[in-house]
């Protein structure tokens, strides 16, 4: 999924650090359809996940406070992440023509409630995301032609979601809330182990149409379906505009659809999207899709 060419420029990318204070489970199972619930689909595709030791975190138990939290049903998750990055060639189409090194930051923090476990219903789960970006973009200074770093963003701190997940018996569910798309569609399991934003959604999708991705989420509802433990079918309306966060005239809607199997040899996907936003191009209007 890349978009095309870059300039030529040399960079060099540092993980600085990174802290993660989980307490919410790791995503096992035999299959990539071992119906994870959504918060632990979120944690794949955000690097948020626990590692095999079940590590409790820098910060420990807190005097046991933890694991009575994670018997009520609430779950606290911590995560800093910081870059360097420079280029040693300058670019003088962007950056005035400067060498420069940066440091750049992400903090991620989750809470996830389990209704049942809170002594409530069965099958609801309630998921709130706050986000936290600082530092220069490092593509402010290459001139690529796609984000190469998948923490780049504006300074900023804000809700990026916060949805609510219905589960009805092993079969279907359904969420509804400011919600990532990518979380759940158009991703891949493996694409979290590189830094370069290239491994994330498709350019043709992000470079074209106004989406419900990092680093704002929008308001969505989402249908998925699991006949089996290695099929699925899932659909989603989204915001065609995340930076208001409201339906409102004139901007559309992001429609998409998904469909999923896996087997021993590998999985397979196929999905379709279109978005309602109307567009004038050569004195005619068209869709997006």
């Amino acid at each position: 999924m890349y978009s095309g060419m870059k300039k030529k420029t040399t960079t060099l990318l540092a993980l600085a650090c990174l802290g993660d204070f989980s307490v919410t489970p790791a995503w096992a199972g035999d299959s990539f359809l071992a119906k994870p619930t959504s918060e632990e689909r979120e944690a794949i595709v955000h690097d948020h996940e626990k590692n095999v030791l079940d590590w409790s975190g820098i910060t420990g138990e807190w005097g046991g406070a933890r694991g009575a939290m994670e018997e009520s049903g609430m779950s606290i998750e911590a995560v800093y992440t910081g870059e360097f990055a420079r280029n040693f060639t300058a670019n003088k189409v962007t950056g005035n023509g400067q060498t420069k090194t940066i440091y750049h930051t992400n903090t991620d923090i989750t809470l996830t409630i389990d209704t049942e476990k809170l002594g409530l219903w069965s099958g609801g789960t309630l998921f709130i995301y706050g986000l936290g970006n600082t530092g220069a973009s490092p593509s402010a200074y290459t001139g690529d032609l796609q984000t190469y770093s998948n923490i780049d963003a504006p300074n900023n701190w804000l809700v990026y979601e916060a949805w609510y997940e219905q589960q009805f018996g092993s079969v279907a569910s359904l969420l509804v809330g400011l919600h990532d798309l990518n979380s759940e569609f158009y991703n891949s399991d493996y694409g979290s182990l590189f830094l370069q934003s290239s491994f994330g959604i498709g350019p043709e999708m992000s470079g074209n149409v106004p989406l419900s991705i990092f680093p704002k989420a929008g308001l969505a509802g989402r249908l998925k379906i699991t006949p089996s433990e290695h099929s699925y079918i899932q659909a989603a309306v989204y915001d065609g505009n995340p930076a208001t966060r409201g339906f409102k005239a004139g901007e559309g809607k992001m429609y998409i659809a998904e469909s999923g199997i896996s087997s021993e040899t590998g999985t397979y996907k196929v999905g379709y999207w279109k978005h309602t936003a109307a567009v004038a191009f050569g004195g005619s209007s068209f869709w997006r899709q």
